[in-house]
């Protein structure tokens, strides 16, 4: 008699699969933590979780949002760039809780990025804000323009890298 085992799917072969199908809108890794968030903006319009070694710990993480699109996460907080709402929402990480939209922009949010204390988002309009990420204060002196920014990214320098959607450039 032969034993057939199933092999649960890995977080990485779902998000993989989520990517090649057009489906998935952001990723963020807490390391820290050992999560992986993903956006599925185009589909269920939601905020999945995985842990690092591949289980899903909560098939709907922040609610209610409109259209998930940008990602970003620093050691307490998972920040949600929300299209369909023109808004930035935060989930902290210690208490499960969300706020919804507690930024409110004046155009559709695409990436958000996040390095300590920074908060950068960029809009559907080209511009890209900072915010203090604990007081929502945008950073007045800090102005930037770049054609279609989508999706954003900090290394650990501090180094902001900008997917450039109409360019098909990252710089």
């Amino acid at each position: 008699m032969k034993i057939q085992t199933k092999t649960p799917r890995s977080a990485l072969a779902t998000l993989l699969t989520l990517i090649f199908a057009g489906l998935l809108g952001a990723l963020s890794v807490n390391t820290a933590h050992g999560q992986i968030y993903a956006s599925l903006a185009d589909v269920s319009k939601k905020v999945v979780e995985y842990s690092l070694s591949g289980t899903q710990l909560s098939p709907s993480l922040v609610s209610p949002v409109t259209n998930p699109y940008g990602l970003a996460v620093n050691s307490t907080t998972l920040f949600v760039a929300d299209f369909g709402a023109s808004k930035i929402g935060s989930f902290d990480i210690a208490s499960s809780t969300y706020t919804a939209g507690f930024i409110s922009l004046g155009a559709q949010p695409y990436g958000v990025a996040v390095s300590g204390n920074a908060l950068y988002v960029s809009l559907s309009n080209g511009s890209i804000l900072k915010y203090d990420a604990t007081t929502h204060v945008q950073d007045s002196g800090f102005t930037a323009t770049v054609g279609n920014a989508f999706f954003m990214a900090l290394d650990g320098l501090g180094n902001l890298y900008i997917a450039n959607k109409a360019g098909n450039a990252v710089g």
